[in-house]
């Protein structure tokens, strides 16, 4: 095969064999570019699998504290105060204090290992300050078990707000 390989470049003019010589060596090149390319990706591949096995050591080393420290924030939390269904509880605290007209919207419920965070946003149209201020007082009157996430209000000419609250409560799974 290579005395071939070797016939077929000796018939060839002196302007061919340059020309043919670059086109291996081009070849050769491209392909030492290609394989280096792969070098490179499987060798990052490599070391995020690294630092990834390396994390998931550390948080298996860690597995036995944080249970432990998750026993003793249950044991600081009463559970007859979490709030399993906050809709009905927010709906309490508006009737209680004097809310007919409002909207509620509900976020998806951030679901954890060991517990269930659940928002909800609230709108409330016009009304006076000391309202709002009476309203926020109920809610953070549950707190830890029930909380404001973010609040914003808006004014008009005539010295009547609105609110808009973003509430969240936490509950342990079983």
């Amino acid at each position: 095969m290579f005395s071939k390989i070797k016939e077929y470049f000796a018939s060839k003019t002196p302007r061919e064999k340059v020309l043919l010589v670059s086109l291996a060596w081009m070849a050769l090149l491209i392909w030492f570019s290609s394989a280096l390319k792969r070098q490179n990706l499987s060798s990052a591949a490599a070391d995020t699998m690294e630092s990834k096995i390396q994390a998931a050591n550390l948080a298996i080393s860690q597995g036995a504290a944080a249970e432990n420290k998750l026993q003793e924030a249950r044991a600081g939390v009463d559970q007859s105060k979490t709030v399993a269904d906050l809709r009905v509880e927010v709906e309490k605290l508006l009737n209680a204090g004097g809310f007919s007209n409002f909207n509620m919207s509900f976020a998806p419920d951030e679901a954890m290992p060991k517990m269930v965070v659940r928002t909800i946003s609230l709108s409330l149209p016009r009304d006076t300050i000391s309202h709002f201020i009476s309203f926020e007082q109920s809610v953070l009157a549950r707190a830890p078990y029930m909380f404001f996430k973010s609040a914003e209000f808006t004014a008009d000419s005539k010295g009547q707000l609105s609110a808009r609250y973003e509430i969240s409560s936490f509950d342990f799974k079983k």
